[in-house]
């Protein structure tokens, strides 16, 4: 892990970039998210820590007051440590998720995303060892052809706010016939979640695989249809229905074919 001065840093702009954050290590107790970003020239990757993630964007909202941030641009919310373990496997992987479409988000918008700042964040604490998927990572969704499954695609593109709750817009699709979409409720995603443990129970492998839904809030005191907050739950969602995707057994479950529209005749 290198890490140079912002004056140290080109002020050149990062053309046609891509960022994704898919890794992390610990370090002493603190975790490190990695970075990977490409650009025209060239790919990289660099090691943050989430008070990096925070400073970056206090210059933000400081530097660019006028600018219209997009919808869920902001960063996860924080939790005390003394109530939460920010080593905790699921936290970090859901922590992750959202600082994700934060870069994004936040290198969509061509006014900061050719500021010295976030060039500077992007370009410093490179890591000469980036992680990389393993083989059986990149190889969990490929199925055999003679053993076709019902689901091969998820993701929720929008969502459809009502009088008082929202409603995910969940796309899927398969290898031979046409997409579809389902509607629902997050309460329907937790109670898919549990049909799912209830099923697995037996099957403790299986089990310690299922990914856990995104938090539950307390309306009293977070409000659920406030834009930001969907936007946020709809990536988390999203997120939980990959991480579903990638498990064999659920995806021929019944349970979970059923929330995703598939007729089980």
């Amino acid at each position: 892990m290198t890490s140079s001065s912002i004056d140290d840093i080109s002020t050149e702009p990062l053309k046609n970039l891509k960022v994704s954050l898919l890794h992390h290590i610990a370090v002493d107790g603190v975790i490190f998210y990695q970075v990977d970003i490409q650009s025209d020239e060239q790919s990289w990757s660099v090691l943050k820590r989430f008070s990096q993630f925070e400073s970056l964007h206090g210059f933000v909202l400081e530097q660019h007051p006028y600018v219209m941030l997009p919808v869920g641009c902001e960063l996860p919310p924080k939790r005390p440590k003394w109530f939460f373990s920010h080593t905790d496997p699921h936290f970090i992987d859901q922590r992750k998720c959202l600082l994700q479409a934060y870069l994004q988000k936040l290198t969509g918008v061509p006014s900061i995303a050719k500021s010295r700042y976030l060039i500077s964040f992007l370009s410093t604490d490179k890591t000469s060892n980036p992680i990389k998927d393993s083989p059986l990572a990149e190889s969990r969704r490929s199925n055999n052809d003679d053993d076709p499954v019902e689901i091969t695609k998820v993701s929720i593109p929008s969502t459809r706010p009502m009088s008082d709750h929202v409603l995910y817009q969940v796309y899927c699709a398969n290898d031979y016939q046409p997409e579809w979409t389902v509607l629902k409720r997050f309460i329907q995603f937790y109670e898919m979640d549990q049909a799912l443990r209830i099923d697995f129970a037996g099957r403790p492998s299986v089990l310690a695989e299922l990914p856990p839904p995104p938090p539950r809030y307390i309306k009293l005191f977070v409000d659920h249809l406030d834009d930001n907050f969907i936007e946020h739950r709809r990536i988390l969602l999203q997120h939980y229905l990959q991480k579903l995707l990638d498990i064999p057994a659920v995806v021929r479950n019944q349970h979970f074919l059923i929330f995703l529209g598939v007729n089980m005749r």
